[in-house]
């Protein structure tokens, strides 16, 4: 059994900007992750790469301190995300019929099973990269492994894409959500997977043409950088400080923002995808009625 990819994709797209709840939710979190990423970009810790490359290698206080809140900052963006990404399955999933402070309060008692299943999608994901790097260093040739990889990658992704649903909107344990996403996804791998491959091209092309003035204030400056081939360490540090100084302009700051709000298309998607594909499964669940004696 498959699932409708077109009307899957297209009632993600919709739902958006049709549930005034949703926008409001999505506004809210891109508004945060922007101040984020300004902190990040423009504020001490930015200076995190200059630090590591300028300041004296005997120096382990400051740089250590540095990564530190690296680290943090990360962190915190990770929670945050994880935060909205709760509450905006659960209000995608319920609609008209959930409101907004609901839909955060389910993600608060949801919140810890949501990031534990979370966790452990991030390890099977990132445990055979590690791996894959060590036997890279060791022996070069294992570098053509990062093929099956990447193919690993897509293909647990999206096995287990259904986990935080089951997690925060169906209940379920940490572990118990893995096994239903699994199960769920595995007889409908193909249109699973083209419904998030439909929805990342829609993104990217919107995203691109959205953030279109941005690249236009960035390629003079990366064209004179590299007409005379490789950049030196100057020009590099040249042209990360451009970058900076477009992504915190006005233009910047207003296309990320609208990017940001428009990244909700994928969450949206998990839960429209988990909406077609749990039903059979809870069906199965259900006790059949007792067949009745003949009189």
């Amino acid at each position: 059994m498959g699932i409708q990819v077109v009307d899957a994709v297209s009632s993600s797209i919709t739902r958006l900007f049709t549930d005034r709840g949703l926008l409001l939710m999505s506004v809210i979190e891109s508004a945060i992750l922007i101040a984020l990423s300004m902190l990040y970009s423009s504020g001490p810790i930015s200076n995190i790469t200059g630090t590591l490359s300028s300041v004296n290698p005997s120096d382990v206080g400051t740089i250590a301190a540095g990564i530190l809140q690296l680290i943090a900052l990360v962190i915190v963006t990770l929670l945050v995300q994880a935060f909205f990404v709760f509450a905006i399955l659960s209000k995608s999933f319920y609609g008209i019929k959930m409101g907004v402070n609901e839909a955060f309060n389910a993600s608060i008692n949801r919140y810890f099973t949501g990031i534990i299943a979370a966790l452990v999608i991030g390890i099977a994901i990132v445990v055979p990269y590690v791996v894959l790097i060590l036997l890279a260093a060791l022996a070069p040739i294992a570098i053509v492994l990062f093929v099956p990889y990447l193919i690993y990658v897509v293909y647990v992704s999206t096995m287990l894409s259904l986990s935080l649903p089951y997690a925060v909107i169906g209940k379920q344990g940490a572990i118990d959500s893995l096994r239903s996403s699994w199960n769920s996804v595995k007889g409908s791998w193909w249109s699973v997977f083209s419904a998030y491959l439909l929805l990342g091209a829609v993104y990217l092309v919107v995203s691109i043409i959205i953030q279109l003035p941005v690249y236009l204030q960035l390629l003079p400056a990366y064209f004179s950088a590299f007409a005379s081939g490789a950049a030196s360490p100057a020009q590099a540090q040249a042209l990360t400080a451009t970058a900076t100084s477009v992504a915190n302009s006005p233009i910047g700051i207003a296309t990320g923002f609208v990017a940001q709000i428009l990244g909700a298309w994928l969450v949206i998607l998990f839960a429209m995808v988990y909406s077609q594909l749990s039903k059979p499964q809870e069906q199965q669940k259900q006790p059949k009625p007792a067949s009745k004696m003949p009189k």
